[in-house]
């Protein structure tokens, strides 16, 4: 008797490329190339949580690269992705209330912490925010947009 096992999906990881590789280009999947040098080496916030073959598929909003295992900072999962319409939270009069759509992710290594930038109605909001400072809003099926 064979039992054949199926690809099992680990829970995913929030990971930052702060540094090019010393190894070239070898390690990135030749198709994605041209954007892993356009988001790469940054303090953007990846979500990995899938591979496909040899390589960890990184995902920014609808932005996909795939690479083979390198050097990364893995970092705290917060609950939030790219393109989640959130609420931003008052906190006593700290923010402005509003809502959005995450827009983007950035690691901030002096507090060790994500940091968060909205869009709203078409224009990206200046400030950044905490993940305590925004609620995920979840009410129906499609209520994210692609960044």
């Amino acid at each position: 008797m064979t039992f054949v096992l199926q690809d099992l999906r680990r829970p995913p990881i929030h990971v930052v490329l702060q540094r090019w590789p010393r190894d070239g280009v070898a390690w990135i999947h030749p198709d994605d190339r041209h954007l892993a040098g356009s988001l790469i080496p940054s303090d953007r916030v990846f979500r990995c949580e899938n591979t496909e073959g040899v390589y960890n598929v990184l995902t920014y909003g609808h932005r996909v690269i795939r690479i083979e295992p390198v050097l990364w900072l893995e970092v705290p999962v917060e609950g939030l992705r790219i393109g989640d319409q959130v609420e931003v939270l008052s906190r006593l009069g700290k923010n402005w209330p509003r809502v959005g759509y995450l827009r983007e992710m950035r690691w901030r290594e002096s507090s060790r912490t994500i940091a968060y930038q909205i869009r709203e109605r078409d224009r990206d909001i200046p400030t950044w925010y905490a993940a305590e400072d925004l609620r995920r809003i979840e009410h129906f099926q499609g209520n994210s947009q692609s960044f």
